[in-house]
């Protein structure tokens, strides 16, 4: 009778603890979950270096105010051939309700893997920081804050 005691309190303790999650907690788990779901083999999705970056500014709507929140990061997944591909970068971004702390997806990507996705832009080929179609669209423009500086992973050509 006590060790039913004890799981059904141990129990308890975990719903009542997953029931606790943030808004954060939430975006970064429903981000995670559309990455992996892009993937070869999504149940075999690693993720590392997931972090938040809130806009200061947003727009208004019947709900109040909406802000957009991106979702950060690296995603390793098996290939074709059963190994993992190495880390991947993503960006999920969101657009929350202040007021009713509810979100919804604007769009979820992963960086490309081909060398048309690796060449810097027209903008900035040549130049001591060029800047990949990624890097200048999405990385740059969501994932950028006091901590985590802009990248320039493109190739010259």
């Amino acid at each position: 009778m006590n060790g039913l005691l004890r799981l059904l309190t141990a129990t308890l303790v975990i719903l009542g603890l997953t029931a606790c999650d943030t808004v954060d907690e939430k975006m970064i788990r429903d981000a995670q979950k559309l990455i992996a779901e892009q993937l070869k083999d999504p149940d075999t999705a690693k993720f590392s270096g997931v972090y938040i970056v809130r806009e200061e500014q947003g727009t208004t709507d019947s709900d109040g105010t909406l802000k957009n929140v991106a979702v950060c990061g690296y995603v390793n997944g098996k290939n074709a051939f059963g190994a993992y591909a190495g880390a991947t970068r993503f960006v999920v971004l969101f657009a929350e309700s202040e007021k009713s702390k509810s979100y919804s997806v604007i769009i979820a990507k992963m960086e490309g893997t081909s060398q048309l996705s690796k060449d810097a832009t027209v903008e900035s080929n040549k130049t001591s920081k060029p800047e990949s179609v990624f890097d200048k669209i999405y990385w740059n423009k969501r994932c950028v804050d006091e901590v985590h500086p802009p990248v320039f992973s493109g190739v010259n050509w």
